[in-house]
Formats: structure tokens, sequence, C-alpha cells
């Protein structure tokens, strides 16, 4: 009788598995290990006399763990068939030019010579002049003999003389500006001269 039981569960377990088709790893590892395991609770259930009951609990205790085995060994197959995810492309680096310093233009001391400068503005870091006419001179003034001219040629006639040495015979503006200025006559005209 003990063996019809046993062979009774080793069909049901038999049946049951076999009716899903295809099997996956775990449905193959829950079916071998219920085999195994309903063999071997047979065969140590038949040693106390409770063949039949051995081999129940050996095919429920085999297939739980042949399942368990079995989804184990499927993951690790799926592992190894899954190609890896390529990296994303590699992306260079952007460049980046950096800016320019900015361009501060000096340029070289200069220095204007002239009998006559007419302008709105005239600017520098230091004049030297016999006679000044302006609407307003800035500055530090001081007042000097008269100047020798001799070689100081020329007349500048424009709204704007910038340098950074002045000498002029005459200058007249309207507003006069340097660091330093030597005259020898200063007149400040008003506007409507």
């Amino acid at each position: 009788m003990g063996r019809i039981r046993v062979m009774l569960a080793l069909g049901v377990a038999l049946a049951v598995v076999g009716c899903s088709t295809p099997r996956t790893t775990g449905e193959k590892g829950a079916f071998a290990g219920g085999a195994i395991g309903a063999g071997a609770g047979a065969a140590i259930g038949s040693q106390s006399g409770h063949a039949g009951t051995g081999a129940l609990i050996g095919a429920g205790l085999g297939a739980v763990s042949g399942a368990l085995i079995g989804d184990a060994i499927q993951g690790a197959e799926q592992k190894r068939a899954t190609p890896p995810t390529p990296a994303p492309p590699a992306v260079p680096p952007a460049a980046v030019t950096p800016a320019p310093p900015p361009v501060v233009f000096v340029p070289p001391p200069q220095t204007v010579y002239a009998k006559e400068i007419k302008a709105q503005q005239v600017r520098a870091h230091t004049i030297y002049a016999n006679e000044i006419k302006a609407g307003e001179v800035q500055g530090h003034i001081y007042q000097t003999g008269k100047l020798d001219t001799q070689g100081w040629h020329g007349e500048i006639n424009t709204p704007f003389v910038s340098a950074s040495v002045i000498y002029a015979k005459e200058i007249k503006a309207n507003v006069v500006s340097a660091e330093v200025i030597y005259v020898h006559k200063l007149k400040i005209k008003k506007q409507d001269d």
C-alpha cells in the first residue's frame, strides 16, 4: 500500500507539472525537487512504517526547494542572456574658450607743440602756455614768465584736444583741464564771450 501511495504522489506531481508547457526553469526545479523529495521521503518513511506520509512531506519540501533553486538558476541564465546595457556614447567635454582679456590701449606719451589751439575742450597731464583764454580751467595753475615759443608752429582747430603734454603759445577753449598748468597769462572768459 505504501508503494501505491508513493507512486500515486509521483503520478499526481507529474500530471500537475506536466500540464504546463513550456516549463520555466523554476517549474522544472519544482518538478525535479518534488520527485527527489518524494523518493527520499518514501525511503525514510518506510523505515518507520509511514512511507506514504514521508513521500508526501518529502515531495512538498522537495518541490519548494526545487522551485527556489530553479528560480535562482533562471535569474542567472537571464542575466547572462541579456546583453549589458551599452554605456551612453561618450560626449566629448565642451571646449570652453576663455574670453580674450580686455584690450586697453595706452598710447605712448604724446607731446603737442602749437602756435594756437582752438577747441571746446583741451585736456592734458601738463600744459605749458603763454596765454589761456577759457570759460573754465581745472587743475593746479602756476603763473610763469613768458615762454620761448620759437619752433612752435601750426594751429589746431578741433572740438577736443588731448595729449600728455601740451606746449602752446595760445589756447582758446571752453574748458581747459590738466593736472598741472604753467601759464603766463590766464583769462577766464564769460560764456557769452
